[in-house]
């Protein structure tokens, strides 16, 4: 009977209808298509990337369908969900809250003891949900900060980045390294480093991209 309930079908469906998947893997593409809904209309805190570095949601933009679409192209739900501001389990939460009400509306000619078997299904269903979540979101949002810092690295600051103590890191224009990523992170800062990168592709002549001493590497 399990298998015939709505929330049921929607999960399995949600994780690809693989049986042989890991329950990892299983649980997590479920939570992210079951929730990622819920991010459209709500304003990205951070900005959200594609694995190659492409653009799914800038910083402050207000997420659409079409966001949502980019995000399930590249598999970046999760990471989506998180930038305007939500968990996994909260989003499927909602999802779960609004699925609970339409399938209520449409069991009210059933009996009491139906309904009581649907709510005790849906709890057992979280519990494992939950049970994942935690590990997966660190995965996520570690994964997003490594690939933040990699396109950080050697690009120069649009301003400047203080410690606690007003201490200078880095001015603005000067460039960020390995030590000044430590030194952000220490600072608790790092985000405010990692949200102040110049990204675009400057103009320079030959004469001007030639530094004043060789690199340890160069011939």
């Amino acid at each position: 009977m399990a298998e015939k309930w709505e929330i049921l079908d929607l999960l399995y469906r949600a994780a690809g209808g693989s049986l042989t998947a890991p329950l990892g893997a299983r649980v997590g593409e479920a939570m992210a298509g079951l929730g990622i809904d819920r991010a459209q209309g709500r304003r990205a805190q951070r900005a959200v990337y594609a694995p190659d570095g492409y653009i799914i949601a800038a910083q402050g933009q207000i997420v659409t369908a079409r966001t949502i679409e980019r995000a399930k192209a590249t598999r970046q739900e999760s990471a989506l969900l998180e930038a305007v501001g939500l968990t996994a389990p909260a989003a499927l939460q909602s999802q779960a809250g609004a699925l609970a009400v339409s399938t209520g509306d449409r069991l009210k000619t059933t009996t009491t003891a139906a309904s009581d078997r649907i709510q005790a299904s849906t709890a057992n269903i979280w519990e494992r949900v939950k049970q994942t979540s935690n590990e997966l979101q660190g995965k996520s949002a570690q994964a997003l900060e490594q690939q933040r810092i990699k396109r950080a690295l050697g690009r120069p600051t649009t301003r400047v980045i203080l410690d606690r103590d007003d201490r200078v890191i880095l001015n603005m224009g000067e460039l960020i390294s390995y030590k000044a990523i430590a030194m952000a992170r220490d600072a608790d800062v790092l985000d405010l480093l990692l949200d102040s990168v110049y990204t675009e592709t400057p103009q320079f002549s030959i004469e001007e991209l030639r530094a004043p001493a060789k690199g340890t590497a160069a011939l």
